[in-house]
């Protein structure tokens, strides 16, 4: 294990992204959770402040305060971490990893932390020269990361929140706000290392109800425009038509429903695995938590039946707007059909009254001829052959001229096929060719190995 810890520790130091050195203010500063356990709820302390990042591993290290001469018992201290939703941290390199060292944190969550790993993790660390345990913990959501440690000997738990930016109910500080309250309601829960996993899984199961009844109005408005669904079942279909942009904005919007049921699944999935928490027989402080974890177990469960349902609307509004799509399709082809049937019989029109006044003009023309003497008793003069050497001759010349145009372009047509297909198969040789050559540098180098 230790050449993973040493291997994760060395690529989230080659690959995390960090403020600048430059950039980083003095006066910069940190949130801080601290909750404290004094064994009675009269005494117990939630504490939230602001600490300078120059200051933040001796406020992480530090002794509570003592209250009526009494120590903690146990006790839990959060700082919170920004990150930039392209995996930048909003510290200096420096700064985070003197934080994550005086942490006890073990280094393989590193990795975890560098690629955003979603799910659940526990990585037990080997004692310590003085025989504490220390385990940590790792847990991504779409609203946050929580890392920690937990020392089994003092009770202490320790680690760093980093809320995202959105979840698409709040923004960071929204989530955070909200996952403090909810610690700090369960502050005789602290000496407990699966309190935090606890707490994600309650503000999981509140993230999946807000999301289910947004996405619930979501497809009621992509029925509500398309006429078909269960919710305007009641409701005829609109009289309006639907034109191509709405088809697209309604496509879009199923599509994003779509997706984000998908990621309401996957939290169930999560939240479920969060909760199959062991908790200790014959605490007292314990028995409410047993009953609250039964309770969102049912909830999820009915949360599942919810999204499995509202996905097969999902699946079901986009069906109904790719045949709608192919119906406006059909119907624009005959409109185009239609049209040029109306062309057709223009152009019917056209020729037919061409055809009606073309003999008379041919035979007046021909009549105007000057070689043709109407006067005289022999009407063909002796030069109207000149008419006729001039009039054959280029009316074949005419028709040679569109044959040999046709044969032309067909041959240019025929040509750049050709071409292009030629370019495509010298472009898969060359990718096959070169594709043959690295096996080949590859074999070389395992024989050379």
């Amino acid at each position: 294990m230790n050449k993973l810890q040493e291997q994760a520790r060395a690529d989230f130091l080659r690959t995390q992204l960090f403020n600048s050195p430059e950039l980083a203010s003095p006066f910069s500063s940190l949130t801080v959770l601290d909750a404290l356990d004094y064994q009675s709820p009269e005494l117990n302390t939630c504490i939230r402040e602001q600490v300078l990042v120059a200051n933040i591993v001796n406020r992480m290290s530090e002794p509570p305060a003592r209250i009526n001469d009494r120590s903690p018992a146990a006790g839990l201290r959060l700082v919170r971490v920004d990150r930039h939703p392209y995996g930048t941290l909003h510290m200096r390199k420096q700064d985070f990893i003197d934080l994550f060292d005086a942490l006890d944190l073990d280094n393989y969550t590193l990795y975890m932390l560098q690629r955003e790993s979603y799910g659940f993790q526990h990585v037990q660390s080997a004692p310590q020269a003085s025989g504490n345990i220390v385990d940590t913990y790792y847990i991504k959501t779409i609203s946050l990361l929580l890392l920690w440690s937990h020392n089994r000997s003092t009770g202490w738990t320790k680690g760093i929140v980093i809320p995202r930016i959105s979840d698409s109910v709040h923004d960071s500080n929204g989530i955070f706000d909200s996952f403090a309250q909810t610690l700090f309601s369960h502050l005789d829960q602290v000496r407990h290392p699966w309190l935090l996993r606890y707490v994600a899984a309650a503000e999981i199961s509140l993230w999946i109800d807000r999301i289910l009844e947004h996405e619930l109005h979501i497809l009621r408005e992509a029925e509500r425009k398309t006429g078909h669904g269960c919710w305007e079942s009641w409701n005829p279909r609109p009289a309006e038509r639907i034109g191509c942009d709405d088809f697209a904005d309604i496509s879009k919007m199923v599509g994003f429903s779509s997706a984000a049921l998908a990621n309401v699944v996957r939290h169930i999935k999560l939240a479920n695995e969060l909760m199959d928490i062991k908790l200790p027989g014959g605490d007292s402080y314990v028995a409410p938590i047993a009953v609250a974890l039964n309770l969102f177990r049912d909830q999820l469960a009915a949360r599942r039946l919810d999204s499995e349902y509202l996905q097969e609307r999902a699946r079901n509004q986009l069906q109904v707007v790719f045949n709608l799509v192919n119906q406006n399709d059909a119907s624009i082809s005959r409109e185009i059909a239609a049209s040029a049937k109306e062309d057709s019989t223009s152009m019917r029109a056209i020729a037919l009254m061409t055809m009606f006044f073309l003999p008379g003009t041919f035979f007046a023309t021909l009549f105007s001829v000057p070689s043709l003497q109407w006067n005289e008793e022999e009407v063909i003069t002796s030069r109207f052959w000149i008419y006729c050497a001039f009039a054959i001759p280029s009316t074949l010349l005419v028709v040679v001229m569109y044959k040999f145009y046709g044969k032309f372009t067909a041959l240019v047509s025929r040509s750049y096929r050709r071409q292009q297909l030629g370019s495509a198969k010298d472009g898969r040789d060359a990718d096959a060719t070169a594709e043959l050559g690295l096996r080949g540098l590859v074999l070389d180098y395992k024989i050379v190995s």
